[in-house]
């Protein structure tokens, strides 16, 4: 898996995160901005996960039981964990100064696009 779509709680995409290759533990990571309206772009959780222009950065790739950790953290401090399942499925969160955001999480693999 090489992209991660985070989504609000209403399941709109706010940003994809898209990992270097090959899978490895650790690897470089950025944002693609993928808000379709105004008030989406200007919420929290945009304004967290899409601070300024692209910015790379270190993140952690780990399996996790049945499914993947991917850690890291961005320009502004906050911390970011997303955890998928087996089917690349899962929630994010975003955590700084006792102030914790969360969405959901859709693991782009090879099967994504298979009709």
């Amino acid at each position: 898996m090489n992209s991660v779509v985070f989504q609000n709680h209403e399941g709109m995409p706010i940003a994809s995160l898209v990992m270097s290759a090959p899978v490895a533990p650790e690897r470089t990571c950025v944002f693609i901005n993928m808000c379709f309206t105004v008030e989406l772009f200007q919420s929290r959780e945009s304004e967290i996960l899409l601070p300024g222009r692209p910015t790379e950065y270190s993140c952690r790739y780990d399996q996790a039981g049945d499914g993947f950790t991917i850690a890291f953290e961005n320009q502004n401090g906050w911390r970011i964990t997303v955890n998928l399942d087996d089917e690349a499925e899962g929630q994010w969160s975003a955590e700084k100064n006792g102030e914790r955001i969360e969405g959901l999480a859709q693991g782009l693999t090879g099967d994504s696009c298979a009709t």
